[in-house]
């Protein structure tokens, strides 16, 4: 491990940091592209997601002047456990200094000792070094995230029965009431399952989503969610309420949407689903969406970090 030479300040993060935290991303993305870029906008739209609040618990490291880290964290306190979930990067350059653990101690310090707050991270397949870090530290793989692609050939869509009506949603954030009491309702008890109000899924959706509904008798019983990409369509959930399931609902929903959306050759269609979401896979593999990434999901306790970094500082 190098030294660190300088400075480091971790300080939370400021409204006037966006044009940084994008020059960060970009400078990042050049060197490590699995990092991924980002845009101004997409950055604004991020910080604007209820989970977010704003990025009250982002935080950001600076070494004499210089954007050298960024971690963004949001808490899911209507879980049980209590769930702080985090993505922590580093600029490649600066990396295997002691940046990682002091960012990562002043997530920590956030929370107080003795509440039983869990500790959740996303580490891409890619980055065996970042699984290491995390590793080293009381994390430990719990499950994995798989990233599937669908491009060719144009997809066909199906249709549903007589009794149940799909359409392109025209407002898309009125149905958020709707839309959340179904999302609970099929995500509770997963380990990716993040709750939402009415209200947060209005202000979700009203973002530039795009929304399919399936409805029958004035009901709504499913829902598409997709989001637009430079290059094809993000399918961000597909949900169908618990009484309704198994008679193609999800597939018929799905289908319509992303025929809709143009998804084909040249403009695929993503999403990311649990690998333990054994029926969902199976959805989509019929869909004619393939396996193109894993990204695992690592958990540890609060307190056990703190102790991890406690015992090597200095």
């Amino acid at each position: 491990m190098a030294l660190l030479k300088g400075r480091l300040e971790v300080r939370p993060l400021r409204e006037d940091d966006t044009d940084a935290v994008v020059a960060f991303y970009e400078g990042a993305r050049r060197a490590d592209p699995t990092v991924g870029g980002l845009s101004a906008e997409g950055w604004r739209r991020f910080l604007a997601q209820p989970v977010n609040r704003g990025g009250r618990d982002f935080r950001v490291a600076e070494l004499e002047g210089e954007v050298v880290a960024v971690v963004t964290s949001s808490l899911r306190d209507r879980e049980h456990p209590v769930i702080r979930h985090f993505r922590l990067i580093v600029a490649p350059a600066h990396r295997r200094r002691g940046i990682g653990s002091e960012v990562l101690r002043s997530l920590v310090e956030l929370d107080p000792p003795g509440t039983g707050i869990v500790l959740q991270a996303l580490c891409p397949e890619e980055w065996t070094a970042g699984a290491a870090f995390l590793t080293a530290r009381g994390f430990r793989c719990v499950e994995s995230e798989l990233e599937m692609t669908y491009e060719a050939p144009a997809l066909e869509p199906t249709a549903c029965g007589k009794e149940v009506t799909v359409e392109r949603a025209s407002e898309p954030a009125a149905f958020g009431s709707e839309v959340a009491s179904i999302h609970n309702h099929a995500y509770a008890g997963t380990l990716s399952f993040v709750p939402y109000s009415g209200e947060e899924m209005s202000q979700l959706l009203s973002g530039g989503a795009e929304l399919w509904i399936a409805s029958s008798g004035g009901r709504l019983v499913g829902f598409c969610h997709l989001e637009g990409e430079p290059e094809g369509v993000w399918l961000e959930s597909v949900a169908v309420e618990p009484s309704w399931r198994g008679r193609g609902i999800g597939m018929c929903l799905t289908s319509q949407a992303l025929a809709a959306a143009g998804v084909g050759e040249g403009h695929p269609a993503r999403l990311t689903v649990t690998s333990d979401n054994l029926p969902a896979r199976a959805l989509y593999r019929r869909l004619g969406f393939v396996d193109t990434h894993e990204t695992r999901r690592f958990r540890a306790g609060r307190d056990e970090v703190s102790a991890h970094l406690a015992s090597t500082r200095g």
